[in-house]
């Protein structure tokens, strides 16, 4: 009966097919196998779910096309082949930074931030990509959080000191100042209030003591906006605290929520719409919080559990850490209408598969986590449910791959792949310094096919190599007490991209991998280099 559908129909059911049952379909019979094979849907879907990302519903573009362009993206990156390349002056830069949805934007003196859309293969004639975009505020900037491909959204805090208060100082000489937080939220695409937001702006907090400067977290879950405010330079004993915020940004309400100890938390990560990952300097843990809104939308976080990580050394004090997960689980897949989105590719990736990265300081070295979110999710949601705290062999032995060192930029991974910097020192008349670039793809699929790839199917470009890293365990007894249990394999590919030391580091996103030149003076962000892969 099906040999007699129009292909028509037939794509129209592949709709509604699973990927894994499509390629199981296809070992029923030879008919099946040539149908499939031959539907450019059926085959993109397949794709799709192989390299780890999602439809993006881009309305007339056909199923052949969009197959082409992910298997082009997948070929280029797995071969270290960019597209093109451009090079971007940086106007005055603060240190302040962010990246999502293919927007970059830095913090520039201090009450400026700039925006900067990013090249793509996507980019048309009139495109106003490589431009930068300067917004003025009338308060200091504190830092800012994105959702770009969702909300048009940018959520901007800012801060100004209290008049006729003096400062208060302590015994080592750090002045306390009192001030007041504000909360705005911008549209992208109008550079104006956002347009679905009743306020423009929302007081956080009138009082609030800042030792020498302040700094915050910031993520946005939905309609939800979590503040987290920091005093990063107090001393434990100072007697300062740090405040958690959640702010509805559309009706401007606003809640805090909870205070903690400085040196408790700086950062978290989003695992779903109603659980947060915080963690912990102070006890070394994955500390878990449900999201919460009841009936009168009163937002609330209560903790719910812990995952602990291995033993650390007691002589080890983490010191700082950041952590990041792109694209964060608060995507809404359905919610691909915002009229500030950069660019209008055919899909992107899944925050189901991504991996999360942990970039943890301790005193006197520094270690990098790196797990895919769903694992993650799982272990913390049974650890949800239980309640107990979770030791590290029971939620990460055989999951996680962990690494020495932590790069300058968080801003260093996304879906599944994740880069390092190595250094190698050519000798010869003059000795020259090569930097290698190194990405990490954590996509499972990738591993096998690059186990079961000769060397002449991988067909690298230039100096490139790669090769399948499995790690089993991670001996590090500058900070853990024991040899730590592993088991997340990557695909690396490694690759020279210049031959002087001009490039500081590196960022990466789903399409581009970004080069950050320094001026040697100031050691100020001057430029950028921008390799699109797609």
């Amino acid at each position: 009966m099906l040999e007699q559908l129009p292909p028509e129909i037939l794509n129209a059911i592949f709709e509604y097919v699973q990927p894994k049952q499509l390629l199981d379909l296809r070992l029923c019979c030879r008919w099946l196998n040539e149908l499939i094979r031959s539907s450019s849907l059926a085959q993109y879907r397949i794709e799709c779910w192989g390299a780890g990302v999602i439809d993006d519903s881009v309305a007339g573009l056909p199923y052949a096309e969009r197959l082409s362009l992910l298997r082009q993206r997948e070929t280029r990156w797995r071969r270290g082949e960019w597209s093109k390349e451009v090079d971007i002056d940086v106007p005055t830069a603060n240190g302040l930074y962010d990246l999502d949805g293919g927007l970059l934007i830095l913090g520039s003196g201090r009450s400026k931030f700039s925006t900067l859309k990013l090249p793509s293969v996507y980019d048309s004639s009139d495109s106003d990509s490589g431009q930068w975009r300067e917004y003025e505020l009338e308060d200091q900037l504190v830092d800012f959080g994105l959702s770009v491909e969702d909300d048009d959204l940018i959520a901007v805090l800012t801060n100004k000191r209290l008049e006729g208060v003096p400062p208060r100082t302590s015994t080592l000489g750090m002045e306390t100042f009192l001030c007041s937080f504000d909360l705005h939220f911008l549209s992208l695409s109008t550079r104006q209030p956002h347009h679905l937001s009743t306020t423009p702006s929302v007081n956080l907090c009138a009082t609030h003591g800042v030792v020498s400067h302040a700094s915050a977290a910031i993520q946005i879950i939905g309609d939800w906006v979590i503040v987290l405010l920091l005093n990063a330079y107090a001393i434990t004993n100072d007697g300062i605290e740090d405040s958690l915020y959640v702010v509805n940004w559309k009706t401007g309400k606003s809640r805090l929520i909870s205070t903690y100890k400085t040196g408790t938390y700086q950062g978290m990560i989003v695992l779903s719409e109603n659980l947060v990952l915080f963690p912990n300097m102070r006890l070394a843990t994955l500390d878990l919080f449900l999201f919460l809104v009841d009936e009168r939308s009163t937002p609330r976080l209560l903790h719910c559990g812990q995952l602990d990580l291995p033993t650390i050394r007691p002589t080890c004090l983490m010191v700082a850490y950041q952590c990041i997960a792109t694209p964060s689980a608060n995507v809404n897949i359905n919610a691909f209408s915002s009229p500030a989105r950069p660019f209008r590719r055919p899909f992107r990736d899944s925050p189901e598969n991504a991996i999360v990265v942990f970039a943890f300081q301790f005193e006197p070295v520094n270690v990098t986590l790196i797990m895919h979110h769903k694992a993650l999710l799982e272990a913390a949601q049974r650890a949800a449910v239980h309640g107990d705290p979770v030791p590290y062999t029971q939620w990460g032995a055989g999951k996680c791959s962990w690494r020495g060192g932590v790069g300058s930029w968080i801003t260093q991974s996304a879906g599944q792949r994740w880069i390092t910097v190595a250094e190698a020192i050519r000798l010869g008349q003059t000795a020259t310094v090569t930097r290698r670039v190194i990405v990490c793809d954590y996509n499972p699929y990738n591993v096998r096919r690059a186990d079961l790839r000769s060397d002449e199917e991988t067909e690298l470009v230039g100096s490139a190599s790669s090769r399948v890293v499995r790690q089993e365990n991670f001996e590090y007894p500058e900070v853990f007490e024991d040899t730590v249990e592993c088991g997340l394999s990557c695909f690396e590919t490694r690759f020279e991209v210049e031959e002087d030391t001009s490039i500081d580091d590196f960022m990466l996103d789903s399409e581009r991998l970004i080069g950050i030149r320094r001026n040697p003076d100031s050691f100020a962000v001057s430029s950028l280099n921008v390799k699109v892969f797609g």
